[in-house]
C-alpha cells in the first residue's frame, strides 16, 4: 500500500568499496600528521591570504558540465559530460554594437544577397536543421555519454564531486524505440544509479528504490541530495527517503500529504534535512542528537517524527536506525 517501507538497499561493487578504504586510510594519515604543523600553517596563511586569492583567480581549473540529454527519444535518458576549459574574462567587456546596428547589418546583408541572385548567381540554401548529420559540425561535441535506458528525473553529486547519484525510471528491458516522439513506458518505481566520475563506470545501484506513478508526459522531477554519510530523495508516494550511504540501507521516511519533489541536507550539519512537497509545505527535519540540546527532551518527544526504515542488509551492524 502507499507509503509502506521498502527493503531496497544501495548495492555497491568492489571498486566503490576499494575507494572507501583508500579514502579512510588517507583521512587517518592526514589526522596523524596535521597536529604538529597547525600553528605554523596558521601564521603562513594569515600572511599570504591575499596573494593566494589572486593566484586562485589567475589559475582557474577546468570544470565539467554534467547534464541530461537524449538521442533516442525526447525524454532525458542519457547523462552527458562536457569538459569546460578555463576562460579568463577581460577586466572590462566591450559593449559591442547596438541592436539598431545589428538590424541595419541584417538589412544590408539581405540586400547584397538579392543583388547576387539578380546577377545570376545561385541562391544560398539555408542548412536543414532537422538533418543533424548535415549540421553536426556547427555544434560542440559531448565528451562522454552514459545511457541509463530510462527516464532520468534527478541527479546529485557527492560532496567530494567523485560520485554522481541519479534517479531514473527504467524502460522495459529490450524495448525498441521506433519513433523519437513516442518514448517507451516507464516503470512505477525509481532506481538509483551511482556513477564514478573518474572511471565513468557505474559502481552502485538500488533497484526499485522508491515509488513513482505518473506517465512520461506528466513525470515529476524528483531531486536527491548526497552528503558524507547519507543519501536522500523525494518520491511520488508522499514520502522523502533517507539511506545510509555506505551500508546502503533505508533508515527513515519523511511523511507529506503529496509528492515530495526535492530534498536537501544542510551542508554544515548533515543531521538537518529539508523536504519540499506539492502539499505546499517545506519541512525541516533534525536528528534527535542535535535537536535535544536546543529545545529539550520534553519538547522533542512531542514533535512529528519520521518513520523508521526497514533494515534487511546483513552488512549493517548498527543497533538502531538514525531518525531525523
Amino acid at each position: 500500500s502507499e507509503g509502506e517501507g521498502h527493503s531496497s538497499a544501495i548495492c555497491y561493487n568492489t571498486d566503490y568499496r576499494m575507494f572507501e578504504r583508500q579514502w579512510q586510510q588517507s583521512q587517518d594519515s592526514d589526522s596523524d600528521g596535521s597536529s604538529g604543523d597547525e600553528v605554523e600553517v596558521e601564521s603562513e596563511v594569515s600572511d599570504m591570504s591575499v596573494e593566494g586569492d589572486e593566484e586562485d583567480l589567475a589559475q582557474v581549473p577546468e570544470k565539467y558540465l554534467i547534464f541530461t540529454t537524449g538521442s533516442k527519444t525526447y525524454t532525458p535518458h542519457q547523462i552527458g559530460l562536457k569538459r569546460i576549459k578555463p576562460v579568463t574574462l577581460p577586466p572590462v567587456l566591450a559593449p559591442g554594437i547596438t541592436l539598431q546596428d545589428r538590424l541595419q547589418e541584417r538589412r544590408e546583408r539581405r540586400q547584397r544577397e538579392r543583388e547576387r541572385v539578380d546577377a545570376g548567381f545561385p541562391r544560398r540554401v539555408d542548412p536543414d536543421w532537422l538533418d543533424y548529420a548535415a549540421v553536426a559540425d556547427r555544434f560542440d561535441t559531448i565528451d562522454h555519454v552514459i545511457d541509463l535506458h530510462g527516464h532520468i528525473i534527478g541527479m546529485g553529486l557527492s560532496p567530494d564531486h567523485r560520485f554522481l547519484y541519479v534517479n531514473s525510471r527504467p524502460w522495459p528491458s529490450g524495448y525498441r524505440i521506433k519513433n523519437p516522439l513516442d518514448p517507451p513506458p516507464i516503470a512505477q518505481e525509481i532506481d538509483i544509479h551511482v556513477i564514478d566520475l573518474v572511471t565513468l563506470k557505474e559502481v552502485g545501484t538500488m533497484l526499485r528504490a522508491h515509488k513513482a506513478y505518473t506517465p512520461n508526459n506528466d513525470c515529476f522531477f524528483i531531486f536527491l541530495d548526497v552528503c558524507d554519510h547519507y543519501v536522500a530523495s523525494g518520491a511520488e508516494d508522499k514520502h522523502g527517503y533517507l539511506w545510509d550511504r555506505h551500508y546502503g540501507v533505508c533508515l527513515a521516511k519523511y511523511p507529506h500529504t503529496d509528492v515530495v519533489n526535492s530534498v536537501a541536507f544542510n551542508p554544515r550539519d548533515n543531521g538537518m534535512l529539508v523536504t519540499t512537497s506539492d502539499d505546499y509545505t517545506v519541512k525541516v527535519w533534525r536528528s534527535r542528537a542535535t535537536l535535544e540540546p536546543l529545545v529539550g527532551v520534553s519538547r522533542t518527544n512531542h514533535l512529528p517524527r519520521a518513520v523508521k526504515g526497514h533494515q534487511k542488509n546483513p552488512r549493517c551492524n548498527m543497533k538502531k536506525c538514525v531518525t531525523l
